[in-house]
């Protein structure tokens, strides 16, 4: 696929997301920075914990619903800034312009009203559609997104769904009107591997018919090699690492995406034990001041602990480790 070098769909810079612990607040979110063009599919992926759903509720104006704030930073969208624009502004762009498919579709749905209403709102709110018109666009869209009998189906309630058709609900109220960007809190965790493909062909279909830009957020490397262009590797609140696809599974460049590799389960091969990371995520208040994987990085040295800038380290790749260049790393693909 050839990805346009225009002004990028979404483009997040030097975001800082912090929430307020007693008096002061805790900055959980630091310098994170990446963009998505038309049509490209970005992997967001890390360890639960690493900053990646608050980083897209962030880029969505939702981050204040959990008590969080942005101290810093810029995200434009279409070249708009989003930063500093008022909710009722942000409403009339979120599920228009850019849209977001939640980690779990049974807690986003509301059970008290149809699928057909649900996303039949979402286009009166945006299309000014009449009731009629918006059950008929609904209807569509659920057939857009492979919903069996979806004339029968839009009348269901969410419980009435199993969990793939609810995921393919909220991908349809997601992508109602279009948006120019959409957000894929991991949108196949928990769902069957026949399922998760489904989606997948399903998110791949959207993004070559309406030239949509995605940023797909997940913990699962195998879907991060299935769907995605380019990949960025997020840790306690930071990106340490950004590629393209390729190159990032044949060649990391930093520890801890070399961790994430070496995790994956494979086929091929056999092994007594599955590699693990030593050790946890550190929590906010504990974040060190130089390399914050460091404390379980094996190639750790005295080097790492001041503050680490992520920088070019060759072509259009990016990593926040002083030790890269010196470093041979494993656990990519040949």
């Amino acid at each position: 696929m050839t990805v346009g070098k225009e002004i990028p769909r979404l483009s997040v810079r030097g975001l800082q997301v912090a929430f307020r612990a007693g008096k002061d607040w805790v900055t959980v979110v630091d310098d994170v920075s990446f963009s998505v063009q038309g049509s490209e599919v970005l992997g967001l992926v890390g360890e639960s914990g690493s900053g990646k759903s608050l980083s897209c509720l962030a880029v969505m104006g939702l981050a204040g619903d959990s008590g969080a704030r942005i101290r810093k930073g810029s995200i434009q969208l279409d070249g708009v800034e989003l930063v500093g624009l008022s909710e009722r502004e942000l409403e009339n762009r979120r599920g228009n312009e850019i849209a977001m498919v939640f980690q779990e579709p049974m807690t986003s749905l509301n059970p008290a009203f149809t699928i057909g209403d649900q996303i039949g709102e979402v286009l009166r709110r945006h299309r000014s559609m009449p009731r009629k018109q918006a059950r008929a666009a609904a209807i569509a869209v659920l057939d857009r997104v492979g919903i069996p009998d979806a004339t029968r189906r839009v009348g269901a309630y969410p419980f009435e769904f199993s969990g793939g058709m609810q995921q393919r609900a909220m991908i349809a109220m997601a992508i109602a009107c279009e948006p120019s960007v959409l957000i894929a809190d991991e949108a196949t965790t928990a769902l069957d591997v026949t399922v998760q493909a489904q989606i997948l062909d399903l998110l791949r279909d959207m993004r070559a018919q309406l030239d949509m830009a995605i940023v797909f957020v997940t913990h699962n490397m195998g879907v991060v090699a299935d769907i995605c262009d380019r990949v960025a590797v997020m840790y306690a609140g930071q990106i340490v690492e950004e590629a393209d696809v390729r190159t990032l599974f044949r060649n990391p460049r930093h520890p801890y995406t070399e961790g994430l590799l070496r995790c994956t389960p494979r086929l091929s091969g056999r092994a007594d034990r599955l590699p693990v990371i030593p050790g946890s995520t550190p929590l906010p208040a504990e974040f060190a001041t130089g390399c914050r994987f460091g404390e379980r990085c094996s190639y750790h040295s005295a080097s790492c602990d001041e503050p680490v800038p992520l920088t070019l380290s060759h072509k259009d790749s990016q990593v926040r480790c002083v030790r890269s260049a010196e470093l041979t790393l494993g656990g990519g693909v040949s």
